[in-house]
C-alpha cells in the first residue's frame, strides 16, 4: 500500500522543471571539474617532464629527429656536387642513427670513381665542441684517407655536414659501405650507417685519359699520369718532385680559351724518398670544378702560396690520349 501511495504522488509541471534544470547544473558542473582537473594534473605531469629534463626513449627520440633538411649538397659551395646533387646522381637514404639524444642523419651519399661524397644532419651532436671522426669500410677495409668538406649551422640545433675524399682505384663498381661517424671525446658515442654504393650512373658520364707526360724546371719536375671528367669534378693525378725544404703549394687549372677551373681539394700521398735527402716526390689527387664539355688542352700551373706566384707551368693535350 505504501509503495502505490509513492507511485501515485505527481508533482506540479512548473516544479518538475525546475528539478530537471537543477539536475543538468549539477552534472554540467562535475563535468568541468573532472576536465579541468584533468588538465591540471595533465600540465604538472609535463612539467614534471621537462622541468627535471627526463623524457620517456619514446618522447626523447621523437625529439632526438633531425627535421627534414632537403639536399645537403645544395647547402654549399662545391659546384660539383650541387650539379650532381640536382642531376640525380646521388642518393638520399634517408638513414638516422639516434644515441643517447644526438642524432645523426646520412643524408646524402655520391660515389664515382675518383670520389665518395656525403652530407650529413646532425641533431644533439656538435662538430665544434666534439672532434668527430668519419671512417670509411669495404667488407672491414678502411678505404677512407682525408676528408675536404664543410659545416653550416641551422636553425634549430642543426649541423649540416659535406665532405669528400678520394677512393683507391682498386675500389668496385658497386659495394656495401660502411660509414662511422665517431665523436673523440665526451661521450664517444659513435653512429654507424651500412650503405649499398653503385657508381654505374656516373660511370657512365665519367671520361679517363693516360696523359704520362713530365714537365720540368730547374729542380722540380711534375708527372701527370691521368685526367679524368665525372659529372661532380676534373680530377687530375700527378706526382710532384722538389726540394725538401720547399713550402706549400696550390694549384690552377686552364682550359684552354684561358678560363679557369676553380680548385676543390687537394690530397697526397708521399713516396719512398729513402735514396734522395734533398728532394722529395709526393702523388697527389687534385679535384676541380666540373667541366661542361671535355677541352682540347689544359694548363695546370705549380702555384706558390707564400709568394702567390708560378712555379712550374704545364700545358698538354688531352682529346688525342686514348680514353
Amino acid at each position: 500500500m505504501q509503495k502505490k501511495s509513492y507511485d501515485s504522488i505527481t508533482m506540479p509541471e512548473r516544479l518538475v522543471e525546475v528539478a530537471n534544470s537543477a539536475i543538468k547544473r549539477g552534472q554540467t558542473t562535475f563535468l568541468l571539474k573532472r576536465s579541468f582537473t584533468i588538465i591540471i594534473s595533465t600540465f604538472i605531469l609535463l612539467m614534471g617532464l621537462f622541468g627535471t629534463c627526463y623524457a620517456s626513449p619514446t618522447v626523447a627520440k621523437v625529439f632526438s629527429k633531425v627535421p627534414f633538411v632537403g639536399s645537403v649538397f645544395l647547402q654549399f659551395t662545391d659546384e660539383g656536387l650541387k650539379t650532381v646533387s640536382k642531376e640525380g646522381f646521388t642518393n638520399f637514404t634517408g638513414m638516422e642513427v639516434t644515441k643517447q639524444n644526438g642524432t645523426v642523419a646520412l643524408n646524402e651519399i655520391y660515389y664515382d670513381k675518383s670520389e665518395i661524397s656525403f652530407g650529413l644532419a646532425l641533431k644533439g651532436v656538435n662538430p665544434y665542441t666534439n672532434s668527430l671522426q668519419y671512417l670509411l669500410y669495404n667488407k672491414d677495409k678502411l678505404i677512407s684517407g682525408s676528408f675536404n668538406g664543410g659545416i653550416k649551422d641551422e636553425p634549430k640545433g642543426i649541423y649540416l655536414i659535406s665532405l669528400k675524399t678520394s677512393v683507391p682505384i682498386d675500389l668496385p663498381d658497386t659495394f656495401d659501405l660502411k660509414l662511422i661517424v665517431k665523436e673523440t671525446k665526451d661521450l664517444k658515442r659513435a653512429f654507424e650507417f651500412h650503405v649499398p654504393l653503385s657508381r654505374t650512373r656516373s660511370d657512365v658520364k665519367t671520361k679517363e685519359y693516360s696523359i704520362m707526360k713530365s714537365f720540368k724546371s730547374s729542380n722540380k719536375k711534375v708527372f701527370i699520369r691521368k685526367i679524368s671528367f665525372t659529372p661532380a669534378a676534373v680530377c687530375v693525378d700527378f706526382d710532384y718532385t722538389r726540394p725538401s725544404e720547399d713550402t706549400d703549394f696550390s694549384l690552377k687549372l686552364f682550359i684552354e680559351n684561358g678560363e679557369q677551373i676553380q680548385l676543390n681539394s687537394l690530397t697526397g700521398t708521399e713516396q719512398n724518398n729513402e735514396h734522395s735527402v734533398t728532394s722529395k716526390t709526393n702523388s697527389y689527387h687534385a679535384v676541380f670544378n666540373p667541366a661542361t664539355n671535355v677541352p682540347d688542352k689544359l694548363r695546370l700551373d705549380i702555384i706558390d702560396t707564400f709568394e702567390e706566384k708560378t712555379i712550374l707551368s704545364t700545358e698538354f693535350e688531352v682529346v688525342t690520349s686514348k680514353p
